[in-house]
């Protein structure tokens, strides 16, 4: 069972940012990593979540006050860790990715009345999937597609139309990784990774996983 969080906490918000921000809750309420909470940020009031235990010691009375929490089931764990990942892989702050995981204000209400099967606000562009991490992982993957970096744009510009010899597809999911560029026929992926992916652990677990498919 995760540990109920007092007094103060972590929270990453659903902005352009990659650390996550104390903030302080209110007095008797205890929470849970995963809740979902609307925060002040800059002249702004926007969603979060709960990350974790707070990361700072500075006085509770410098903190600024969670100004909502949200009646839902928390996010769960595996979902926080798959974002996580995403930002870490892609290079992307954690908060861009969590916008792009809540599905605004979709997340935030109360879910609909009656059952059916368990659907979860991790998506694409305001989309809510059901919870299946390969499916979302082809929903990514279809995004990245739409939003090439100039760089990408010139190498699929050289790669596409099978001017090279050979068909390759771009931002193609190969198990649980989104490879740059990829022909199937030939086993090749290339991969445009600058200097921040010297001497990756991460890099070195997808090249294994990539040799042995």
């Amino acid at each position: 069972m995760q540990q109920e969080l007092q007094e103060r906490c972590a929270v990453l918000v659903a902005t352009a940012v990659e650390p996550v921000f104390d903030y302080a809750l209110p007095p008797g309420v205890a929470v849970r990593p995963g809740t979902y909470v609307t925060v002040p940020f800059g002249k702004k009031e926007l969603p979060g979540v709960v990350w974790g235990a707070a990361q700072s010691n500075l006085p509770l009375q410098k903190l600024k006050a969670i100004l909502q929490l949200h009646d839902l089931p928390p996010m769960p764990d595996v979902q926080r860790r798959f974002i996580d990942w995403v930002a870490d892989y892609t290079l992307n702050p954690r908060g861009a990715v969590l916008k792009m995981a809540l599905s605004v204000p979709k997340a935030l209400a109360l879910p609909p009345p009656g059952g059916g099967k368990k659907r979860v606000a991790l998506g694409v562009g305001g989309q809510v999937f059901k919870e299946k991490p390969a499916q979302v992982l082809i929903h990514y993957a279809r995004d990245m597609r739409r939003n090439p970096t100039d760089v990408e744009k010139k190498i699929w510009f050289l790669l596409n139309h099978e001017q090279m010899g050979c068909k390759f597809r771009r931002q193609h999911p190969i198990g649980r990784y989104i490879v740059d560029f990829v022909c199937l026929e030939k086993k090749l992926i290339v991969e445009l990774d600058g200097g921040q992916h010297n001497e990756s652990k991460h890099d070195e677990r997808r090249d294994a996983f990539f040799k042995t498919e």
